[in-house]
């Protein structure tokens, strides 16, 4: 058995700014015991352990700034000063910057010794470092006293750059260097700070438009150009970029294109390296797809080592560059002194920023991938290396979308052969009414989770293992979740301790399985109230949500209905099926027999008025004059159904098949879709059934080709006429 915990969590606080307005909450940063978040004309000082408020800096933009603003067509909500770019310098330092009325601007700021935020030296220019629009997808990175971003640099927003403050950037208004991107992430990595956005691509124009997710790398010491003519000299000498990959493999890929989000470099035990979890989507106007991709660190590398992608000529497709075309030293190496670089050199870089091979999937798929849910997936955060009794570590990720819930998943295959990925998921929290836009992990004990809205901040208790409401040894390993198990002696679901050793032996847990342990007695429930696993799953028949899952109300031992329900993950159940299975039976019989039986009466020679004919003239030796006198002769012929009488007893077997944790790629049987092998068996057609036509899922004929519902979906063609179209008239014939 599997269930998966549906609750607003217990141990959560809220912490709201201005209350009535919109915040724009942008976390955050960790200054030792404290959180500081950016918002609406303020950065505020909390502490970790509660998100109690210790100061509030507050920082206005000024009137003319507001009114000019206001000139320019925006709106007030817009002319404020949203706290965008925040960065800890140093001991007690910090660096600010908001959008100031779509006029940027940044400060230094220092904590004094009485708690006070003082400003540090004179206002400067945010301008290539903060958005002027707060909703804009923009990010930014303090490395080595230094100020990288990837955001804007105009107000109308057509000139994206990659920037590093008061230094370099990408080339202004050039399409192979940025296409109308929207960033998501940065970071630093040896002598690289890597940039994660989406953009329009360019080697795909010749094919339609489409976006691409990318990741782009610059040198911490690339000095620029200083020989270059103009503003060509404060131009990057190493940016490079190339395509990230996230899809299900096969002869045709599904891709998810568009990233929303990264994690932080992770050293991740489980997965064996230095890796990136990634959120993708597919497309606004696509299905609603969702997937969550991890990327190592190393296969990013070794991609940039790899060959360049060009494009010659106009409307020529782009291919990989000729080794021999590619200069020395070989672009995108970090180099010393990039002013004594060749004037060859500056003029490859310029030309070829697209590298050939894409970064491709750790594991070769997604970790977690979902379709055809109402909500995307927006943001994510990691809790690497969580240490089961067993002394297994697992990665667990916390998932947010855009409908404000909150995902708990872990990986349980075994990276290799033929399960490489089998996501369990353990908890789905509803966290905001709206989307979750960022998240950060926080460490201590127990671990705690911060998640934002554009309203609000919680702290959330991620080791949860709702003691109250699990109340058998079974119910409890089914979480699946390597931060509870059974305890033992104490006979109840406990949160395993981190601070302390542990004893395996008092512990009951089943992380990698199906959640299930033999170790469980077969009736552990410790209240009369409480409802055991068996009855669970009677339970659940007789409620369905609208999302397919079956809830159930867990009653706390007061007697009074709790909030929280538990989903369990099966889409029927065999009380559901029974009952369809009768109707199916039913159903399947009754097309069968009028298949079989509807023939029309028929006293004349003339035809049919849902064959083929149009009109009388094109009958063959038919006068409409008169009528044909004598016995009349039926001319539509049928091909009819035949039940093979040997597997007859098979009718009494369609029972779909329940399996929890089934993999997706294998053949099922659901209650109104055979599987293919016993579907032939069970109805069998005489003569070819490819040229005669195709059963549909209740064993009627359905014309070649034809791929619609036909009522009875019988098959009449009059005699010695050739080949017809095949034309339903909504009685399920075909002419």
């Amino acid at each position: 058995m599997f269930i998966l915990i549906c609750a607003e969590p217990d141990d959560t606080i809220t912490f709201s700014g201005n209350g009535s307005f919109t915040d724009f909450f942008k976390i955050v940063v960790q200054d030792g015991k404290n959180i500081l978040v950016g918002a609406r004309n303020a950065v505020y000082n909390l502490t970790q352990a509660g998100l109690k408020l210790n100061h509030k800096l507050e920082w206005y933009s000024e009137e003319d700034d507001i009114q000019m603003c206001l000139t320019k067509g925006k709106e007030p909500e817009n002319c404020q000063n949203y706290i965008r770019v925040l960065s800890v310098t140093g001991p007690g330092k910090i660096l600010v910057c908001g959008t100031n009325a779509y006029k940027p601007r940044c400060r230094y700021y220092h904590l004094s010794a009485n708690g006070h935020y003082t400003q540090l030296g004179a206002e400067k220019t945010g301008q290539g470092i903060c958005p002027y629009d707060p909703r804009h997808n923009s990010t930014s990175a303090y490395v080595d006293g230094e100020v990288y971003a990837g955001t804007v640099a105009d107000f109308t927003e057509v000139d994206p750059l990659i920037h590093r403050w008061d230094s370099l950037r990408t080339t202004q208004y050039d399409l192979k260097y940025l296409n109308s991107p929207n960033f998501v992430g940065s970071m630093q990595y040896e002598d690289f700070v890597f940039f994660y956005f989406r953009e329009t691509s360019q080697e795909s124009t010749n094919c339609g438009k489409a976006v691409f997710s990318r990741v782009g790398r610059v040198c911490k010491g690339d000095r620029g150009f200083p020989r270059a003519r103009g503003s060509a000299k404060n131009r990057w000498t190493t940016f490079f970029k190339a395509r990230l990959n996230c899809s299900i493999p096969g002869e045709f890929p599904f891709y998810f294109d568009e990233i929303q989000s990264t994690s932080s470099l992770l050293p991740s035990s489980q997965l064996g390296n230095e890796v990136v979890y990634a959120v993708f989507t597919t497309g606004v106007n696509s299905i609603t797809g969702s997937a969550v991709c991890a990327f190592k660190m190393r296969d990013l590398l070794d991609v940039f080592d790899g060959r360049f992608k060009a494009q010659e000529k106009p409307n020529m497709h782009w291919l990989p560059v000729e080794q021999e075309k590619v200069p020395e030293p070989r672009p995108g190496l970090c180099v010393n002194d990039s002013t004594t670089l060749p004037d060859q050199y500056y003029l490859f870089v310029s030309a070829h920023t697209l590298m050939d091979e894409p970064v491709q999937p750790l594991l070769g798929r997604p970790v977690l991938t979902r379709a055809f849910e109402p909500s995307r997936l927006t943001t994510i955060a990691v809790h690497t290396n969580a240490t089961t009794p067993d002394g297994q570590a697992y990665d667990v990720l916390f998932i947010g979308t855009d409908d404000g819930k909150i995902l708990t998943v872990i990986n349980v295959g075994r990276g290799e052969g033929q399960e490489p990925v089998r996501t369990v998921m353990i908890q789905e929290m509803q966290i905001f009414k709206t989307p979750v836009r960022e998240m950060l992990f926080l460490g201590g004990s127990p671990p705690k989770l911060l998640a934002s809205s554009d309203h609000n901040l919680k702290l959330i208790n991620v080791r949860q293992c709702f003691t109250s409401k699990i109340k058998s040894c079974s119910d409890c390993v089914s979480l699946q979740s390597p931060y509870c198990a059974w305890h033992k002696r104490e006979s109840k679901c406990v949160t395993i301790p981190l601070d302390r050793p542990i004893s395996r032996r008092d512990y009951i847990q089943n992380v990698l399985s199906t959640g299930n342990h033999s170790d469980c007695p077969k009736f552990s429930s410790m209240s009369s109230n409480a409802i055991p696993s068996e009855q669970l799953h009677k339970s659940t028949s007789k409620s369905l949500d609208s999302s397919g899952s079956q809830t159930i109300t867990i009653l706390s031992d007061d007697g009074q209905q709790t909030k929280e329900v538990i989903h369990l993950i099966a889409h029927r159940y065999h009380s559901v099926v029974s009952h369809h299975q009768e109707e199916s039976h039913a159903y399947l019989i009754t097309n069968v027999e009028q298949s079989c039986a509807k023939r029309c009466r028929k006293e004349d020679n003339i035809p049919y008025p849902d064959t083929d004919y149009e009109y009388f003239e094109q009958r063959h030796n038919l006068n409409i004059n008169t009528r044909l006198v004598g016995e009349g002769k039926e001319e539509a012929t049928y091909a009819e159904p035949v039940l093979d009488g040997k597997n007859n007893s098979n009718l009494n077997n369609m029972m779909p098949q329940v399996n929890h944790h089934q993999p997706d790629h294998q053949e099922t049987t659901t209650m109104f879709h055979f599987a293919q092998p016993y579907a032939r068996d069970l109805y069998r057609f005489e003569g070819d059934l490819n040229s005669r036509g195709r059963p549909d899922p209740f064993g009627s004929l359905r014309p070649g080709g034809m791929h619609l519902d036909g009522g009875y979906g019988t098959h009449r063609q009059p005699n010695n006429l050739g080949p017809k179209p095949n034309i339903p008239d909504g009685y399920g014939t075909a002419r």
